[in-house]
């Protein structure tokens, strides 16, 4: 027979004697657990304790003056038996477990990976498509969402959709598509921009660069020639992909100077009454200050439910005054608003690697500029 475990095995016990309210305090303090404590008499006490920890509550009852009796072990039966006495806790626990397996059956959270430039633009369509959470995941087609979403998005590689416990997860593997073919007249394929050649694959005609030559916009990629085997050359239209490093450079300039604010102490106040039609004034007179601060408050005149109120404003002048600018501050927010420029300037591209030059322009300015470089296709059609 298999030994109960000692969490499972109580016993009950009476306390007796004077200031049973400190006997509840101690064991609170000595961190001994009572159970069903009841008040049988001016000085008797019915609880219950782990079995466990009786001995240590018998010691501490000698020490303190007070006497255990009627003593009586309990075991799990008593415990099972407490348990049946209260439907409500049974009730509770089957409405948990029905709940769990109801929540089991959606999906609670959908993720998105490796999307990049199409993150937002694959979020929205998701949740046009009703793929959100808290979604059943009885009749989610797996597939079905792969092969919608390759083809809403032909320049990603493969899409792999499927869903793990309660989470949907979307992974998008980007890629570069192989261009289209285009037909038309013979002709070269030349460079959209300056750069560094990565890769080269030529699909019709010949290579006129290598990885690793620098490039310039307009430059010869690929020759709208192919030589036959009979060493005759004919024209054909220049296909393939011409992959390149490129750099791209934003420039920011930063005041070394700004403006500082105080309050004169000079201040006029301007009063109104409004409804929801009119304004009396129409319109508030300005005071003549050159510079000045505005506070508005309104305050119900005939209680909160009467559309009337009155409008104050108060003006307070103010002094202006030009001032150095902490030169630490002003390169941080330099450096901020060039790393700004160059993520919208490239948009939808990864950024490799960036490096910053600063300067002082007649001290009267900093400057920031920064470049950024990044991975993209350089190949054309001449025009």
């Amino acid at each position: 027979m298999k030994r109960l475990s000692s969490s499972l095995l109580t016993c009950s016990f009476t306390v007796c004697g004077l200031n049973l309210e400190r006997f509840l305090a101690v064991m609170r303090q000595e961190e001994i657990p009572l159970e069903d404590v009841q008040r049988t008499g001016r000085r008797t006490l019915r609880c219950q304790c782990r079995t466990a920890d009786f001995p240590a509550v018998t010691q501490i009852a000698a020490d303190k003056g007070w006497r255990i009796r009627e003593v009586r072990p309990e075991r799990a039966s008593a415990v099972w038996s407490r348990w049946k006495a209260r439907p409500g806790l049974w009730i509770g626990t089957l409405l948990a477990l029905l709940f769990l397996l109801a929540g089991s059956q959606r999906v609670w959270r959908v993720e998105i990976a490796g999307a990049g430039p199409y993150q937002a633009d694959l979020a929205a369509y998701l949740a046009e498509e009703g793929i959100r959470p808290g979604m059943l995941r009885t009749g989610f087609d797996a597939a079905a969402l792969e092969e919608s979403l390759t083809w809403r998005y032909p320049e990603t590689a493969w899409f792999h959709v499927y869903v793990s416990g309660m989470t949907l997860r979307v992974e998008c593997t980007q890629g570069h598509p192989m261009p289209e073919l285009v037909s038309g007249q013979p002709g070269d394929l030349v460079a959209s921009r300056d750069g560094v050649v990565e890769t080269i694959e030529v699909f019709a005609g010949t290579a006129a660069v290598r990885p690793g030559d620098i490039v310039r916009k307009g430059q010869v990629l690929i020759r709208g020639q192919e030589r036959g085997r009979d060493e005759s050359v004919s024209a054909v239209q220049a296909r393939g992909s011409v992959t390149a490093r490129c750099w791209r450079t934003v420039r920011v300039r930063v005041p070394l100077e700004e403006v500082k604010s105080w309050e004169t102490g000079r201040e006029t106040a301007r009063t109104a009454l409004c409804t929801p039609w009119f304004q009396f004034p129409a319109e508030i007179e300005k005071p003549e200050y050159l510079a000045m601060n505005l506070y508005e408050s309104v305050q119900p005149v005939a209680g909160a439910f009467f559309p009337l109120w009155r409008k104050t404003v108060l003006y307070r002048e103010a002094a202006l005054e030009r001032v150095r600018a902490d030169g630490e501050a002003c390169r941080r927010e330099a450096l901020a608003a060039a790393e700004t420029r160059l993520k919208e300037a490239l948009r939808g591209n990864e950024i490799i690697d960036k490096w910053v030059d600063y300067c002082m322009i007649e001290g009267e300015f900093f400057a920031v500029s920064m470049t950024g470089e990044w991975r993209t296709e350089i190949g054309e059609p001449a025009t």
